[in-house]
């Protein structure tokens, strides 16, 4: 169990060093700008436990869709947002 956290975190650090796109379109920025307001919402709304797993990061942790099985019997919430979304 605690190799599969470790996977987590060091894949989320793996998403967040690899985002490193440079948002120069307008209609790009404004995307992802309003995808991460949904998410923030999302999240308010509906705040994780405590001790639930966070992953974070750009879109490697947008796209990993298994994530909550991979990870189980952990409680994982996925906050992944990327530029392609």
């Amino acid at each position: 169990m605690l190799c599969r956290a470790l996977l987590a975190l060091g894949l989320s650090v793996v998403g967040v060093l690899a985002a490193d796109e440079v948002l120069t379109d307008k209609s790009t920025s404004a995307k992802v700008l309003a995808l991460y307001q949904k998410t923030l919402a999302a999240a308010q709304k509906s705040p994780p436990a405590p001790g639930a797993v966070i992953c974070i990061g750009s879109s490697h942790m947008q796209f990993w869709k298994s994530v909550q099985e991979d990870l189980a019997p952990l409680t994982v919430h996925n906050y992944g947002i990327g530029a392609a979304a």
